[in-house]
């Protein structure tokens, strides 16, 4: 059987139907983690595009295959998945009912996360205001390359 078997316990039924389709069909996909509970991202931003693979032996996990001439790729935290989007066609496949991206810039070309109680960290640095604008769309699906 060549197909994911395997998942996490609080995996939605929902992502793992798309991971058992996505597995092994050259689409390319992004994904996005972040808490299941208030559908906020966590930011992440490398090992977040490629196609869906799964692991060899007895129990079989999704992994994400960054390209063409790669043999393997981490693990996904599926139960962590908040969205899915089909990089080809240009769709979301999957979205938590509440998610969102925490990030803005600042005119210093920085973009920031937070604001909790006032307090922002920096979550990237650019040399230009457009780089930092191109890096939020990237973290917001509104692009596929920061």
């Amino acid at each position: 059987m060549n197909e994911i078997n395997t998942f996490h316990k609080d995996t939605p039924e929902r992502v793992k139907e798309l991971l058992k389709l996505l597995n092994f069909s050259r689409r390319r996909v992004r994904i996005w983690y972040g808490d299941k509970e208030t559908g906020r991202a966590w930011n992440e931003e490398h090992h977040v595009t490629g196609t869906i693979g799964r692991s060899s032996g007895y129990s079989k996990i999704p992994l994400m295959i960054p390209n063409r001439r790669s043999h393997g790729g981490p693990a996904l935290l599926d139960h962590c998945i908040i969205r899915i989007d089909d990089i080809n066609d240009r769709k979301t496949l999957y979205k938590h009912p509440n998610f969102h991206v925490d990030l803005h810039r600042n005119d210093k070309a920085e973009v920031l996360t937070g604001g909790k109680d006032g307090i922002y960290i920096v979550q990237a640095r650019f040399n230009h205001p457009l780089q930092a604008d191109n890096y939020i769309k990237f973290m917001n699906g509104e692009r596929y390359r920061p």
